[in-house]
C-alpha cells in the first residue's frame, strides 16, 4: 500500500484530476466493443469496485507523471493494472476495468484548463494523439482484431464519439 501524505492528498481532491468516466458512458463503450459477445452492463457494485480501484490510482500522482506534453510519443497507460490489485476479480472484470482505467488516463490528458480556453480548442495534435491512443486501446481491448470499414463504422467511430462527447472534446 502506497502512503501518501494528507497535503497530496488534498491536493489531488481539491485541485480536481481532469476527467472522470462516469458508469453510464463505461456501460455504452463495453456494450457498443462487444456488441456480438452478448454484452452485460455492468452493475452498481461492479462500478463501486472500479471507483474504489480508480481511487487508488489518484492518490499515486500517476496523472501528474503521465500527463501528455503534446509530443507525438505514445502515452504509456500499459502499467496500469500494476498499481492496483486487481488479482481476486474474474478475467473478464479484470480486462473490462484494465480498459476502462486506459481509456480514462488517456482522457485525462484534455486539461481541464484547455475545455475552458475561450480561445477554442486546445491543439489540434493532441486531441488527435488522444484519438489515435483511444483507437490502438479500443483494438488491443478486442484481441487486436482487424480492421475493416464495418469495424470503423460500427465500433470504433461511436466509441470514439461517445468518449470525446463524455469528455468535452470536439470531434473534427
Amino acid at each position: 500500500m502506497v502512503k501518501v501524505s494528507r497535503r497530496v492528498m488534498f491536493h489531488g481532491i481539491l485541485s480536481g484530476s481532469g476527467f472522470e468516466l462516469q458508469l453510464d458512458t463505461a456501460n455504452e463503450v463495453l456494450m457498443r466493443i462487444n456488441r456480438s459477445l452478448d454484452p452485460e452492463p455492468l452493475t452498481d457494485g461492479m462500478w463501486a469496485s472500479y471507483v474504489a480501484i480508480r481511487r487508488e490510482l489518484r492518490y499515486v500522482e500517476y496523472d501528474r507523471v503521465n500527463r501528455a506534453e503534446g509530443t507525438d510519443s505514445a502515452v504509456d497507460v500499459g502499467d496500469l493494472a500494476t498499481k492496483v490489485n486487481l488479482r481476486n476479480l474474474p478475467g473478464h472484470v479484470v480486462k473490462d476495468f484494465t480498459f476502462l482505467l486506459r481509456i480514462e488516463t488517456l482522457l485525462r490528458m484534455w486539461a481541464p484548463s484547455a475545455r475552458v480556453d475561450p480561445g477554442g480548442t486546445p491543439p489540434e495534435h493532441l486531441r488527435d494523439h488522444i484519438f489515435i491512443n483511444l483507437a490502438n486501446e479500443t483494438r488491443h481491448y478486442l484481441d487486436d482484431c482487424e480492421e475493416s470499414e464495418q469495424y470503423q463504422r460500427e465500433v470504433l467511430d461511436p466509441v470514439i464519439r461517445c468518449l470525446a462527447k463524455a469528455a468535452r472534446i470536439e470531434v473534427p
